[in-house]
């Protein structure tokens, strides 16, 4: 169950793009140009005194949709393996492809989403992953801020991206909790509770999610003390 953390920022290809069909597997991409992420393809626009967003986008524009493509092989210790690609943040609503088939996306940009990429995943020749990132605004609906933020928040897929490699069977991405709850309050402990009370002596309980066959599985947990 150890997992494999593969950062997958290099080697991509980026375009302004509002073709439908920019996320089919043969795509014409000859005209992206390339880039490494994190990118954010709005601090590259001329600012104007009508944008949009006003001063809380910088005036700079943002009203596009962004395509980013990155053509890859997959190795062969992948095989057998989940395999999921983690995207830190992707402004502002993103939909994701492999191979032209869709396999996740998430509505605005300041919350990382997992995309399984396992059963789409192409052993035997190059992947393509594509990410729509659009920045207009959604059809028929008015969003209550210009510019859908408060702040110049960027666009495109501004925060870093990762591939997870796991067993079948795995500890689900953020799903270990852990709740102290306080034996003995004091202003010197160092165990803060889920309230951020701090307490001399408190109560652990620690549960983690676990995903996929379980069946005859034994688990152990080891908890080691620094110092």
């Amino acid at each position: 169950m150890e997992l494999d953390r593969i950062l997958f920022t290099g080697n991509w290809l980026f375009m302004k793009n509002e073709d439908e069909n920019a996320f089919e597997r043969f795509y014409d991409d000859s005209a992206f140009v390339p880039v490494t992420l994190p990118h954010d393809w709005q601090i590259l626009e001329a600012r104007t005194p009508d944008a949009k967003g006003g001063g809380s986008q910088g005036f700079f524009p943002r009203e596009h949709r962004g395509v980013y493509r990155k053509h890859f092989f997959a190795p062969e210790d992948w095989k057998n393996k989940k395999i999921r690609i983690l995207f830190d943040g992707v402004q502002r609503f993103s939909t994701v492809y492999l191979n032209g088939k869709k396999v996740g996306g998430r509505p605005f940009g300041y919350v990382p989403f997992l995309c399984d990429l396992t059963e789409e995943i192409d052993f035997e020749n190059e992947n393509v992953l594509t990410v729509i990132a659009d920045n207009r605004e959604p059809e028929g609906k008015k969003l209550n801020i210009a510019g859908g933020d408060r702040w110049y928040s960027g666009a495109g897929i501004y925060r870093n991206v990762w591939i997870l490699i796991d067993d079948h069977t795995h500890i689900a991405y953020g799903g270990i909790n852990v709740v102290a709850t306080p034996v003995l309050k004091g202003p010197s402990g160092d165990v803060p509770d889920k309230a951020g009370i701090r307490c001399d002596r408190a109560d652990v309980t620690l549960t983690a999610e676990i995903e996929g066959e379980t069946n005859g599985m034994h688990a152990e947990i080891e908890i080691l003390r620094d110092g």
